[in-house]
């Protein structure tokens, strides 16, 4: 089986507002070096460049999901293929990234969408989820 794994951070993840996308196999509790930010478009954008200080503990990371997609079902292939059109015209690009997944030893290699436009304000957590909770419990979203 020849398979893509894609790591999402944002409003693709499962159980965002019943997100769902048909993917069958997916991995949780998994993050990326990175900083997340909001885009003010309602959904977050991920700068993978932008990893913090390590020399003064700001590691930053980005927490998230892993989509694995089986491309070779037309069915899961027509999906990535959606999202992906949609991903690109929202202004990201595609990137690769080593993902670390609690109660693994080693990394694993995926794709991700690195947001290329000017951000707004950096979410702390560096996750969506819970970041957007919080909004809610505070009347700003």
């Amino acid at each position: 089986m020849s398979t893509l794994n894609v790591f999402v951070y944002g409003i693709l993840r499962p159980g965002y507002r019943g997100r769902r996308v048909n993917f069958d196999a997916t991995i949780s509790n998994c993050t990326v070096e990175g900083t997340l930010y909001e885009t003010g478009y309602g959904y977050p954008g991920a700068d993978f460049n932008d990893i913090g200080d390590g020399e003064t503990g700001d590691g930053r990371v980005v927490h998230g999901d892993i989509y694995v997609i089986d491309m070779c079902d037309p069915e899961q292939v027509e999906w990535w293929l959606y999202i992906l059109k949609m991903e690109l015209g929202a202004g990201y690009a595609v990137w690769h990234v080593e993902v670390t997944v609690d109660n693994e030893d080693e990394p694993i290699e995926a794709v991700a969408f690195q947001y290329l436009r000017r951000t707004g304000r950096r979410i702390e957590s560096g996750d969506f989820l819970d970041w957007v909770i919080q909004e809610m419990a505070e009347g700003r979203r």
